[in-house]
């Protein structure tokens, strides 16, 4: 998913003449450029795939560097699934996992590569927009809010069915420090949260802010 960031440097010219010149052929060499460091340790969460809220964070305050550097837009999602609680309270923590996972596997599906997917504990994710103005954020945001909507996760007794709210905030012009960002669109969700839940809100101080 991250290939871009994690891609090795492109050789020197002579370090890629010292290396064709023992013998690798071109298809060979096209294929040694493009070889990609295996993750590092803790930085996925191991249950839902997606990026771990560590190594997440520094992603996304690297983001936001390269969008104050490019004048670039960028957006983030904060997504709190709905009375998750009650969920691990009523079914236990094995039926709440597989909700997890399931929710981490809706998301990355729905997502561009280029997005980035974090899980911050328990059932909070963090989605940050690359070349998204709050306008686009805003009908992702309700994408995924339908996506998720949609899951079932069967049990003998009866299927559990979830919801999400979804707060959205846009990063200011020169903007890089992701917690402000973070804490924008998590108070834009407990918004969401007041207005009965399974909803989007938008941070209020962002252009075409819209409530739905």
């Amino acid at each position: 998913m991250y290939d871009r960031r994690l891609a090795f440097p492109a050789l020197p010219p002579l370090a890629a003449a010292f290396l064709c010149g023992l013998g690798c052929g071109a298809a060979l060499f096209a294929a040694m450029q493009r070889l990609r460091p295996a993750p590092a340790a803790g930085a996925v969460d191991g249950l839902t795939g997606c990026v771990a809220v560590s190594h997440g964070m520094e992603l996304v305050n690297i983001e936001l560097r390269r969008a104050r550097r490019y004048a670039r837009p960028a957006a983030l999602l904060f997504i709190d699934l709905d009375r998750f609680k009650q969920v691990n309270d009523r079914y236990g923590h094995s039926l709440g996992d597989a909700v997890l996972r399931a929710a981490g596997a809706a998301l990355k599906s729905a997502l561009r590569g280029s997005d980035l997917c974090c899980r911050c504990g328990g059932d909070e994710f963090v989605v940050l927009l690359q070349e998204t103005p709050i306008e686009g954020a805003r009908h992702v945001a309700e994408s995924l809010r339908r996506r998720l909507a949609g899951i079932v996760v069967e049990r003998p007794e009866g299927a559990v069915h979830v919801t999400a709210s979804v707060g959205v905030a846009a990063a200011r012009p020169g903007e890089v420090d992701g917690d402000s960002l973070v804490a924008r669109a998590d108070a834009a969700m407990y918004r969401a949260k007041r207005a009965g839940r399974n909803a989007v809100r938008v941070w209020e101080d962002e252009p075409f802010c819209h409530t739905i």
